[in-house]
């Protein structure tokens, strides 16, 4: 193999969008599978391999999802796979259609990860207030309404920003307020 080609995260990604196949680019003494690949070895091929989501600065904070293994394992685990400047790459039509909405399921497991973590250092007394509201109360005389949301709720909005979360995140947010108010 020749001389490892540095690319950046966004040239990778849009690599494996645009190729039939996976790509797996080299990383060390690991090959690492990005977004469709990583959808085709763990989905498609059944690869049980320790799968991440992560949000990117360097990419608009969108979300990436990936997984590796061992370059020396290349052989044994993709043999119709080619070696390639980069790393190695198999290409054949894999059956996509189920991606997108597993991919929206990964980047959503990670947010709530994400947000269970960001409430564990959230104020104690932020918790004994949640504790202390029982259920949906309303005034009808103030229009005001108390609803008792979990604390990933009261996290998730206290930290929430425009565009930080995929769209199905926010509106996976808003359907989880409506059922509590419309029990």
């Amino acid at each position: 193999m020749s001389k490892n080609i540095k690319m950046t995260i966004i040239k990778k990604l849009n690599n494996q969008q645009q190729f039939k196949g996976i790509l797996l680019f080299k990383d060390g003494v690991f090959l690492r599978a990005y977004n469709q690949g990583v959808y085709i070895l763990t989905e498609v091929l059944g690869y049980r391999f320790n799968v991440r989501a992560m949000q990117l600065k360097k990419y608009q904070n969108r979300y990436v999802v990936t997984c590796a293994f061992p370059f020396n394992k290349l052989s044994e685990r993709l043999p119709e796979a080619v070696i390639t400047d980069f790393g190695g790459q198999l290409a054949h039509e894999f059956d996509m259609a189920e991606y997108h909405a597993w991919f929206k399921r990964r980047c959503l497991e990670v947010s709530f990860t994400n947000l269970k973590t960001k409430a564990s250092s959230e104020s104690l007394q932020t918790l004994e207030w949640l504790a202390s509201e029982p259920s949906l109360e309303s005034d009808s005389h103030t229009n005001t309404i108390c609803l008792a949301v979990s604390w990933q709720q009261v996290v998730f909005l206290k930290n929430w920003q425009p565009n930080s979360y995929p769209i199905e995140v926010d509106y996976a947010f808003i359907q989880s307020l409506k059922n509590k108010f419309f029990k």
